[in-house]
Protein backbone atom coordinates (compact mmCIF):
# COMPACT_ATOMS: atom_id res chain seq x y z
CA UNK A 1 0.00 0.00 0.00
CA UNK A 2 1.53 3.32 -1.29
CA UNK A 3 1.03 6.10 1.02
CA UNK A 4 0.43 9.81 -0.87
CA UNK A 5 1.40 12.66 -0.07
CA UNK A 6 -1.82 15.00 -0.46
CA UNK A 7 0.28 18.57 0.59
CA UNK A 8 2.87 17.57 -2.08
CA UNK A 9 5.37 19.05 -0.50
CA UNK A 10 8.83 18.80 -1.22
CA UNK A 11 11.80 17.19 0.91
CA UNK A 12 13.82 19.54 2.84
CA UNK A 13 17.34 18.85 0.92
CA UNK A 14 15.29 19.43 -2.59
CA UNK A 15 15.28 23.15 -2.12
CA UNK A 16 18.33 23.52 -0.39
CA UNK A 17 21.08 25.20 -2.61
CA UNK A 18 24.81 25.75 -1.37
CA UNK A 19 25.08 28.65 -3.04
CA UNK A 20 24.20 31.77 -1.47
CA UNK A 21 21.50 34.59 -2.51
CA UNK A 22 22.34 37.19 -4.55
CA UNK A 23 22.19 40.00 -2.21
CA UNK A 24 24.74 38.83 0.05
CA UNK A 25 26.86 37.70 -3.27
CA UNK A 26 26.31 41.70 -4.05
CA UNK A 27 27.76 42.73 -0.59
CA UNK A 28 30.47 39.99 -0.25
CA UNK A 29 32.05 41.70 -3.32
CA UNK A 30 31.84 44.98 -2.52
CA UNK A 31 32.85 44.70 0.87
CA UNK A 32 36.36 42.98 -0.58
CA UNK A 33 36.00 45.65 -3.45
CA UNK A 34 36.57 48.23 -0.61
CA UNK A 35 39.26 45.75 1.83
CA UNK A 36 41.23 45.68 -1.13
CA UNK A 37 41.06 49.35 -1.80
CA UNK A 38 41.77 50.08 1.81
CA UNK A 39 44.90 48.03 1.60
CA UNK A 40 46.27 49.57 -1.52
CA UNK A 41 46.06 52.72 0.21
CA UNK A 42 47.75 51.24 3.23
CA UNK A 43 44.74 52.20 5.72
CA UNK A 44 44.51 48.52 6.82
CA UNK A 45 47.23 45.40 7.36
CA UNK A 46 46.07 42.49 5.45
CA UNK A 47 49.15 39.28 5.15
CA UNK A 48 49.21 38.45 1.25
CA UNK A 49 47.86 35.18 1.81
CA UNK A 50 44.44 37.00 3.23
CA UNK A 51 44.97 39.06 -0.12
CA UNK A 52 44.87 36.21 -2.12
CA UNK A 53 42.02 34.39 -0.68
CA UNK A 54 39.65 37.43 -0.55
CA UNK A 55 40.96 37.85 -4.63
CA UNK A 56 40.00 34.41 -5.61
CA UNK A 57 36.65 34.86 -3.55
CA UNK A 58 35.97 38.00 -5.81
CA UNK A 59 37.00 36.21 -9.22
CA UNK A 60 33.74 33.85 -8.76
CA UNK A 61 31.65 35.70 -11.68
CA UNK A 62 28.39 33.99 -10.76
CA UNK A 63 27.82 32.16 -7.47
CA UNK A 64 29.40 32.14 -4.14
CA UNK A 65 29.21 28.46 -1.77
CA UNK A 66 28.87 28.75 2.20
CA UNK A 67 32.38 27.97 2.00
CA UNK A 68 33.61 31.25 0.24
CA UNK A 69 31.21 32.92 3.07
CA UNK A 70 32.82 31.46 5.71
CA UNK A 71 36.18 31.70 4.47
CA UNK A 72 35.43 35.89 4.22
CA UNK A 73 34.25 35.88 7.59
CA UNK A 74 37.06 34.56 9.35
CA UNK A 75 39.43 36.46 7.20
CA UNK A 76 37.13 39.48 8.47
CA UNK A 77 37.47 39.22 11.90
CA UNK A 78 41.20 38.31 12.17
CA UNK A 79 41.23 41.74 9.70
CA UNK A 80 38.93 43.51 12.27
CA UNK A 81 41.46 42.08 15.18
CA UNK A 82 44.42 43.58 13.46
CA UNK A 83 43.31 46.41 12.71
CA UNK A 84 41.82 47.86 16.12
CA UNK A 85 43.46 50.47 18.29
CA UNK A 86 45.14 53.62 17.93
CA UNK A 87 48.39 52.51 15.51
CA UNK A 88 46.13 52.74 11.80
CA UNK A 89 42.84 53.60 13.05
CA UNK A 90 39.39 52.70 13.46
CA UNK A 91 38.19 50.00 10.83
CA UNK A 92 34.45 51.94 10.75
CA UNK A 93 35.98 55.43 9.81
CA UNK A 94 38.69 53.39 7.74
CA UNK A 95 35.45 51.20 5.98
CA UNK A 96 33.11 54.33 5.56
CA UNK A 97 33.05 56.42 3.22
CA UNK A 98 33.66 60.35 4.02
CA UNK A 99 30.19 61.02 3.98
CA UNK A 100 29.49 58.53 6.50
CA UNK A 101 32.11 58.50 8.45
CA UNK A 102 32.69 59.54 12.19
CA UNK A 103 35.36 62.24 12.13
CA UNK A 104 36.58 63.31 15.50
CA UNK A 105 36.62 66.89 16.18
CA UNK A 106 39.45 68.21 16.37
CA UNK A 107 41.01 70.79 19.26
CA UNK A 108 41.82 74.25 18.61
CA UNK A 109 45.08 75.12 20.07
CA UNK A 110 45.62 77.86 22.21
CA UNK A 111 47.49 80.93 20.77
Amino acid sequence: MEISNPLQIEPIDSHFSYNIPQVEFVMIHATIDRLIELYQSNKIIITPTQIRTLRNIRRKPTYLTISHKSSLVSILNVIILRNRGKRKGDLYNAMAFKSQAIIPKRKKSPR
